[in-house]
């Protein structure tokens, strides 16, 4: 994620895996074990990385971004995701509503873009 960020200031960047299926023979049991310990099965996806400034009560961005490598990111369950998908989208904690709106909106961007 470091050379992603070259050249930005204060960049958010998100690494999601979408999808449960193992697909390579070669790591099939690896691949089956993550699903496990993470929300891939559950879900059918994962975060995988996330860098990210949180937003203070002054609504100014904090200095000291809050990175959470592959790590720490995949025993993360339900809960948790989404309390890291709330701080990265600058949202009130304990507001799921107000996370489904802002993923909608932004995956119908995604969409506008591929059609």
């Amino acid at each position: 994620m470091k050379n992603l960020q070259a050249g930005m200031t204060r960049p958010c960047i998100m690494d999601l895996k979408i999808g449960s299926l193992p697909y390579n023979p070669v790591k099939l049991e690896r691949q089956r074990w993550k699903a496990e310990i993470s929300t891939s099965g559950e879900l059918g996806f994962r975060l995988c990385g996330l860098s990210y400034y949180e937003r203070r009560q002054d609504d100014s961005l904090a200095e000291q971004m809050t990175e959470l490598n592959k790590y720490a990111c995949r025993p993360l369950k339900k809960a948790a995701m989404r309390e890291q998908l709330m701080r990265f989208l600058c949202l009130p904690t304990g507001t799921p509503s107000l996370l489904k709106t802002a993923l909608r909106t932004e995956l119908e961007k995604i969409q506008t873009v591929l059609s």
